[in-house]
């Protein structure tokens, strides 16, 4: 019986990685850190290892003479922004766990902190940028390790049946915040852009940042929650600097930053099932056949909304299906000795936290998509806004169409969910009450459009 290759992959990629920094550099950070730092509280500082590692995807196992071709092609393609794109890598990787604060002066000092670390990390990507813009950089591990978390779960005879051993993976080097899939003529590509991933810890980060700190709420709350997710909106609106997208969101607890890590990993596999889901419908190929018949861009446009919406479906479908899985083999007698005795309710939280993970992933776009409206109403005479920032379908028309098509499941919620939701309602309550003015002065610090606009400096 054939076994899954993706198995076996986790372990021969050791032989390729490395560390994204030498010992020296990262000494050399944590002192400049240490050394700039505003005497008071001191915080722990916390590494992902997911950004720790970086590879050559072309160099991995699984990957053929095509899909290498199309690797190495993307891979010559240098960023624009290599700098921002390096930023956003090292601040995912670097996060400042914090004491429980004890007055207000408490965490001044670590904001003020925080933005030390950005200024370090802004200079050690400047520093460090040239290297990604060579055909043969080193990228971050996350993307290949999604991919292998998601295809090593599924059956060997699913993976065979359905060709799945043809795809592979890449990052590509582009500083936007999404995946793509690549059809060639016998196989298929993956490719997840290089702001993926460290935008989805910035987002996860900063509303555990608020739900772990409620008690601590004032006044000012909601004005905070908008000017420090507002650089983010414009990241995506208006191209502004990336190195303002991950301002100040304080943790306190080294279980929350765990837990936006965990967050981001469910996001990102959920991410990779669509893409999958593309692949196994043969989105790619259907999708530029329909277009140059389609009488109109309409109709062009609905199909691919409606592959979205397949594509959705599938990866839903994997992430219950795995449930499933592990449900059949602990409650199988013959499996008792083998299995623990709280494994089955393990399984059923795990599938829980992904599912919360997922909703929050489309709460997140949700907001995007409406902060990005409110936006150009009042600041487009500052920036110059994008049409729109993609061409899937509206998040909330996603979200009830995967609902519609599990119409037998009962929509799981979560104190998380519900938090997540309300919040960003409420700031988006917040901003449209807002003047001109008062939106300007929302911004903190210059926040200059990379595509010819005028900056604006907050107040």
């Amino acid at each position: 019986m054939k076994e899954n290759p993706f198995s076996s992959y986790f372990s021969a990629d050791l032989d390729h990685l490395l560390p994204v920094l030498d010992a020296g550099r990262l000494k050399k950070i944590s002192l400049d850190i240490l050394s700039r730092q505003i005497p008071g509280v001191i915080p722990r500082l916390y590494y992902d290892l997911e950004h720790l590692q970086v590879g050559r995807y072309e160099d991995f196992q699984g990957v053929n003479s095509e899909q290498l071709e199309l690797i190495r092609k993307l891979h010559s393609e240098s960023p624009i922004r290599a700098d921002e794109m390096l930023y956003l890598a090292l601040r995912s990787m670097f996060c400042f766990v914090w004491p429980k604060p004890g007055s207000e002066d408490d965490i001044l000092r670590a904001i003020a902190n925080e933005y030390v670390l950005s200024d370090v990390l802004t200079s050690t990507a400047l520093d460090e940028s040239k290297k990604l813009q060579k055909s043969d950089a080193t990228l971050p591990y996350w993307g290949r390790l999604s991919f292998l978390r998601v295809m090593a779960a599924i059956p060997a005879e699913s993976v065979y049946e359905n060709k799945l051993d043809s795809i592979t993976c890449t990052l590509v080097k582009r500083n936007v915040f999404n995946a793509t899939c690549y059809s060639l003529k016998n196989s298929s590509v993956i490719g997840y852009n290089y702001a993926l991933e460290p935008i989805l810890k910035h987002l996860n980060r900063y509303l555990l940042h608020f739900f772990h700190t409620q008690d601590m709420a004032g006044e000012t709350r909601l004005a905070r929650a908008w000017s420090v997710i507002l650089p983010t909106v414009l990241f995506f609106w208006a191209d502004a600097p990336a190195n303002k997208v991950a301002k100040h969101a304080l943790l306190y607890d080294e279980e929350v930053v765990k837990r936006a890590q965990e967050l981001t990993a469910f996001q990102l596999d959920f991410i990779t099932a669509h893409e999958i889901g593309h692949v196994i419908h043969d989105h790619p190929r259907r999708a530029v056949e329909f277009t140059n018949k389609a009488q109109t861009s309409q109709t062009s446009r609905d199909l691919r909304h409606e592959f979205e919406y397949v594509a959705d479906d599938f990866a839903f479908g994997i992430m219950r299906s795995s449930l499933l899985n592990d449900l059949r083999y602990n409650l199988n007698p013959k499996n008792a000795e083998k299995v623990e005795a709280d494994a089955s309710i393990a399984a059923v939280y795990e599938y829980q936290s992904k599912y919360e993970s997922v909703r929050l992933l489309f709460a997140y776009m949700s907001f995007i998509e409406r902060a990005g409206a409110q936006l150009k109403a009042k600041l487009s005479d500052s920036f110059k806004f994008r049409k729109s920032i993609d061409s899937h379908p509206s998040a909330s028309t996603r979200l009830h169409r995967l609902h519609t098509a599990n119409l037998g499941d009962i929509p799981h919620s979560t104190e998380l969910i519900r938090y997540c939701e309300a919040l960003f309602d409420r700031v988006l309550e917040y901003a449209a009450a807002l003047g001109v003015d008062d939106m300007k002065s929302s911004l903190s610090g210059p926040v200059v459009s990379r595509r010819g606009a005028t900056g604006v400096r907050g107040g």
